[in-house]
């Protein structure tokens, strides 16, 4: 059985959401790396973002934490601030 294709005002509303997604954790990329965060404001930041994506995306929060969190702690490591992975199954990512 074959799939149907979506027709192409969907492709246009997820391709606009892909979109906003990427320039949006582009930005926040950047503010990571050239702002000065002590560790209460990167966890707020962090927080504010997560929130700001999974109300656009509120069934891939495990995608979030795989991909955009990892990479978020990832510069604030780098920058000498070192915050614990978001806990999944019992276990640290």
């Amino acid at each position: 059985m074959m799939k149907s294709l979506p027709n192409p005002e969907e492709l246009r509303l997820e391709n606009q959401r892909m979109l906003w997604l990427r320039v949006y954790t582009d930005r926040v990329t950047h503010r990571l790396q050239t702002m000065s965060l002590d560790e209460p404001e990167a966890v707020s930041l962090l927080e504010q973002v997560k929130q700001e994506v999974l109300q656009r995306f509120p069934d891939k929060e495990r995608a979030y934490c795989l991909i955009y969190e990892r990479r978020f702690k990832r510069i604030l490591q780098r920058r000498g601030l070192f915050l614990p992975l978001t806990i999944d199954n019992g276990e640290m990512n």
